[in-house]
């Protein structure tokens, strides 16, 4: 590119203000042929380019016809005083939109799931005195899990899958105890699926599958789960309508 061609493109490639208020101009001016080359070029095969070039000419066609009232109020200036005014409105229209769609940005699932997530009460031992065989290593998984040892815990509810793999609250505690520990939430959702089963345990399933969905970053089967909940009369309704508001 020749040297004083510069002036009129930027480092990306594109013209300068100079360049389209030059191009502009020429274009008024039925005097294109008079441009440089490499501007000419450049127009017909950048479409960025010639689209601020279309609409400063469209701005200025306006400013003839009287629809922005400037030629009255002032003694006649050169069109590039005008280009530099449809420019400058173009550059805020475009800041203004950024702005919009930056604060329009999706929430962080991650965030989202640590701001709700919190593992379930241990209610087995503290509601049943009476322990069958079959709930004897749900129970010990149990005391792991009510002090925070969720590598201990999920041993012993995956136990009592294998021998019950339809044992609810072993399901509904391993997967609890899969989310808390960020591993498997394919099979934590299995998990919640089959405990919720269980009429008692069905809001606190949806709950959790909606949060597991946050997790694997599925906020349209999350939505599906916290509307279920918004629409009853759950202990979970108020969290879940607004965790919804956010994933919105």
């Amino acid at each position: 590119m020749p040297e004083d061609l510069k002036y009129y493109f930027i480092e990306n490639g594109h013209l300068t203000e100079e360049g389209v208020a030059l191009y502009v101009d020429k274009f008024r001016e039925s005097k294109l042929s008079s441009l440089p080359d490499h501007i000419i070029l450049h127009v017909e095969s950048c479409q960025q380019c010639k689209t601020q070039i279309l609409e400063i000419n469209s701005l200025l066609q306006k400013t003839q016809k009287g629809e922005f009232d400037i030629r009255r109020k002032a003694k006649k200036k050169h069109l590039w005083t005008y280009i530099s005014i449809a420019a400058s409105i173009l550059l805020l229209i475009a800041v203004a939109a950024f702005l919009f769609i930056d604060t329009k940005k999706a929430p962080d699932p991650e965030k989202l799931f640590a701001q709700y997530f919190t593992p379930y009460p241990d209610v087995i031992t503290t509601k049943n005195s009476n322990i069958n065989s079959r709930e004897k290593f749900l129970l010990s998984g149990l005391t792991y899990y009510s002090s925070g040892n969720m590598d201990s815990a999920l041993l012993y509810f995956q136990a009592v899958d294998k021998v019950h793999p339809d044992y609810s609250y072993a399901k509904f505690y391993e997967g609890i105890s899969l989310l808390s520990l960020n591993m498997n939430i394919e099979r934590s959702i299995q998990s919640f699926e089959i405990a919720s089963v269980n009429e008692q345990l069905e809001d606190q399933c949806s709950w959790y599958l909606a949060l597991a969905f946050i997790k694997l970053k599925d906020p349209p089967k999350a939505e599906d789960y916290l509307s279920k909940l918004c629409g009853s009369e759950s202990s979970y309704k108020e969290k879940a309508t607004k965790l919804l508001k956010q994933l919105d």
